[in-house]
């Protein structure tokens, strides 16, 4: 895409915006298209006031589907500065839109080294042939200092030897960092290579250094790594994050060495253990488990318990996050909330609309987060205010929020 096309772009939005606000002679305007305007006005407004402002607006809208946000990141990835073009090549790579495809060449046809590979690895999700040829001889000049993102693509797309060699390599490095990073790298192909090239990295790894190879086995998902997980059940810095994983996994005959977990005197303990039940199918063991931990004493206990709920799409999950979004304090509640937002839950969006009258930053946003998901078009008279809240954040994400709203009612209709 030209320079002056991406220039262009969002002011076409914006104008578009005015002329449905105008209600172009045809009548009273919609409401929601009004508030839509003002919104986009708003987070343009807003990100160009600040650097921080601008990469935060930048992230929101790589989660959004608004086509206003759309043409927000063609339009900053034409930026100068790294920070800011990088994270919109990033959004654009999830994208379905004809423009986002064009942004992506051309930056990976102009720009060079870092950036060229940010291009790079979009446009082979993309399935571009080019870049796709290009990070594999990327890949093939590199040793320890491989972008992970490069060697998870690839490895996922058919070429194992130039990956396995690699990172087998990596494997036998004598940095911490290259190895940990190489785990993570292998939990991400799914591929049976990289699940025994994972087990034999365990191997050799010592004490509570296996830690990051543990978390690599639960992100494969793969059933018949839990004999390689419970046997650090017991081991000390190993603990939760093995019983997670074994959450992870998916394998029920771990079932009866969860349950006696779900007991443990530790509280932490009984939180990744009820929820790695209830991942299992077993919520009626996890569930009276979870409630009791809901209320529990100390504070990092519920703040756990919110973010281990965070993946789980089931009724127990659901009633324990709405216990947790009634907490007390913000480090409970906005976790709750992102956890709600996550499975879908719009039953409770009376209660998620009651937090946008609080003083807590964070607490109001994780509720905006919710609500714009969920395409409350309800709830808007309670969103549009924070578009004038003293918070730029704030603002931003009301901004989003809106748009976001505006478009899952067009998508719908």
């Amino acid at each position: 895409m030209s320079r002056l096309k991406r220039a262009w772009y969002p002011c076409v939005a914006a104008l578009l915006g005015l002329l449905m606000v105008a209600g172009a002679g045809c009548g009273n305007p919609d409401p929601l298209e009004v508030q839509a305007t003002e919104a986009l006005q708003v987070y343009n407004a807003v990100m160009a006031g600040d650097r921080a402002y601008e990469l935060y607006g930048i992230q929101i809208a790589t989660q959004s589907t608004a086509p206003e946000t759309g043409a927000i990141l063609i339009e900053k990835s034409g930026a100068k500065s790294y920070d800011v073009f990088s994270a919109a090549l990033r959004g654009l790579a999830d994208r379905p839109m004809p423009e986002a495809m064009e942004a992506l060449q051309t930056a990976f046809a102009t720009r060079s080294g870092a950036a060229k590979q940010v291009a790079a690895i979009a446009l082979a999700y993309l399935d571009d042939p080019a870049a796709i040829e290009w990070l594999k001889e990327v890949a093939g000049d590199e040793t320890t200092s491989t972008n992970a993102e490069i060697m998870v693509f690839l490895g996922n797309h058919g070429d194992r030897d130039l990956v396995e060699n690699a990172l087998y390599r990596r494997l036998e490095s004598n940095e911490t960092v290259v190895r940990d990073e190489t785990f993570l790298i292998l939990g991400q192909i799914r591929q049976p290579w990289a699940v025994e090239l994972l087990k034999k990295g365990l191997a050799v790894e010592i004490g509570a250094r296996r830690k990051t190879a543990i978390i690599a086995m639960g992100e494969t998902g793969d059933p018949a790594l839990a004999d390689q997980v419970k046997r650090f059940v017991n081991t000390q810095g190993l603990v939760l994050d093995s019983i997670e994983s074994l959450g992870d996994l998916g394998n029920v005959e771990m079932v009866p060495q969860l349950r006696k977990l779900a007991a443990h005197d530790d509280e932490l303990v009984q939180v990744v253990s009820a929820v790695a039940l209830l991942k299992l199918g077993d919520a009626e063991t996890a569930g009276p488990v979870l409630d009791r931990l809901a209320t529990a004493d100390k504070e990092v206990v519920r703040v756990t318990l919110a973010n281990q709920l965070h993946d789980v799409r089931h009724e127990v999950s659901r009633a324990v996050l709405g216990m947790l979004a009634g907490d007390v304090t913000s480090s409970v509640i906005r976790p709750a909330l992102l956890g709600l937002e996550h499975i879908g839950d719009q039953s409770m969006e009376a209660m998620v609309v009651e937090k946008l009258s609080g003083t807590d930053p964070d607490v109001i946003m994780a509720a905006l987060d919710c609500l714009g998901s969920w395409g409350s078009t309800a709830a808007i008279e309670a969103v549009a205010p924070l578009l004038a809240h003293d918070n730029p954040y704030v603002q931003l994400t009301a901004a989003n929020a809106i748009l976001e709203i505006r478009a899952r009612k067009s998508t719908a209709a």
